[in-house]
């Protein structure tokens, strides 16, 4: 009699334990189907300036993209309805020029049918832009140098994927009153490449927003110039607290620094781009090495982790420490755009892209601006790292706030 008791509890615990399996309270997954999500791979174009004469400041950019896609890929890419795509990067080099831009552009979209592209620098993506428009090809470009022909309601698939020149001189200034709040007026600088009358209407309208005064008519000089001392006499002679230098590559900055501070001139030298700190003080020494705020970045705790991670993986990758993290950024936004669609239908993303009133940047929360600046609000708006140079040693300042209207 007992046992046929004991048999009759021990039935009767096998049931409840089926029933309570069955109800999803016993062993995990015994009645749960696993879906395996399928992988596929995403193409994006990219036309860069690796070989040329603009290589230097786009090789580095490239970098950083292949670090930036690295940290996605790693991270499981992106998924779109049952799809995770991983992201694949078909790079050309346009070899700096308007067409080579073009050829790429043509190859990319008749050739790999890409449908998402990132462009060369401003002033070389020009010549892809109708490319791309027939071809509803959405296009991030990580720079804007104000010509009117880089962006515009011609170019309704093209995005700006960094604050710009326009934005890197609201900061600049900005950062000025922050980091140097007794400077009242400046006197500016760049080299004669085209640029400075979009560079100057910029001034005009930044410099009364943050209530600094331009000194004298901006002061240029050869691309192609050795002897720096010229300018660096104009420069001292201006009656101003502070020199703005709007662009040029590093030997161009290294050398009108090294000419002002040896005519004992250590007034604030602000440079309105991104550019290694510790690069700079190795080449101009650091008994010169004083007063200076750029726009560059480095690790530092008070940066967004995806900032500190990109400067990280190119450490690591390229035993190089600089990122600019513009080339990063424009494809960090089109993948938020891409996933926040669930289409890679280049008329669904765009829209999508519009429509996001916020969204994250390497930087900190983005948005965008540019209706009245470009005619297009395909801009991004982001903060602006300042990074400070004082007594031959190199610091992240604040990140200043600014708009883009």
């Amino acid at each position: 009699m007992k046992g046929k008791k004991l048999l009759l509890t021990i039935v009767c615990f096998v049931i409840i334990g089926s029933l309570l399996a069955g109800f999803g309270l016993g062993c995990k997954g015994t009645t749960t189907t696993t879906t395996t999500k399928e992988t596929k791979t995403l193409e994006i174009g990219s036309i860069m300036a690796l070989t040329g004469w603009f290589a230097p400041n786009e090789v580095v950019g490239s970098r950083e993209l292949n670090c930036y896609v690295d940290y996605v890929n790693e991270n499981g890419g992106i998924t779109i309805g049952d799809t995770n795509y991983t992201i694949k990067i078909i790079s050309i080099d346009n070899q700096s020029t308007l067409d080579g831009t073009a050829a790429a552009a043509n190859q990319l979209a008749y050739q790999n049918k890409v449908k998402f592209v990132l462009e060369p620098l401003g002033f070389l993506s020009i010549s892809g832009n109708s490319i791309f428009t027939e071809n509803k090809i959405v296009a991030f470009c990580p720079y804007n140098t104000m010509i009117p022909d880089e962006i515009g309601t011609f170019t309704p698939y093209k995005f700006i994927g960094s604050v710009s020149l326009y934005g890197n001189i609201l900061g600049a200034f900005e950062g000025i009153k922050v980091n140097f709040p007794d400077v009242k007026s400046v006197v500016c600088v760049n080299q004669d490449d085209g640029t400075i009358a979009g560079t100057s209407a910029v001034i005009d309208i930044v410099a009364p927003a943050t209530s600094l005064t331009v000194v004298g008519d901006f002061i240029s000089y050869a691309p192609d110039a050795v002897d720096f001392n010229p300018v660096a006499s104009l420069l001292n002679a201006a009656s101003a607290d502070a020199v703005v230098m709007t662009g040029g590559p590093y030997n161009h900055v290294a050398a009108v620094i090294k000419a002002l501070r040896s005519m004992g001139n250590e007034k604030p030298f602000i440079y309105v781009g991104q550019l290694d700190g510790q690069a700079l003080i190795e080449i101009i020494g650091e008994e010169y090495a004083t007063n200076i705020q750029t726009l560059g970045i480095i690790e530092d705790p008070n940066n967004p982790q995806l900032l500190n991670e990109l400067i990280q993986r190119m450490q690591t990758k390229y035993n190089d420490t600089f990122v600019s993290g513009v080339n990063a950024n424009c494809l960090y936004v089109l993948l938020q755009g891409i996933e926040a669609a669930q289409s890679l239908d280049t008329d669904v993303v765009k829209a999508k892209l519009e429509s996001m009133t916020t969204f994250d940047t390497i930087y900190g929360a983005g948005s965008w601006g540019g209706l009245v600046t470009y005619g297009i609000k395909h801009a991004v708006v982001n903060p602006i790292p300042t990074q400070l140079i004082m007594n031959g040693e190199c610091t992240m300042g604040p990140f200043v706030t600014i708009s883009i209207p």
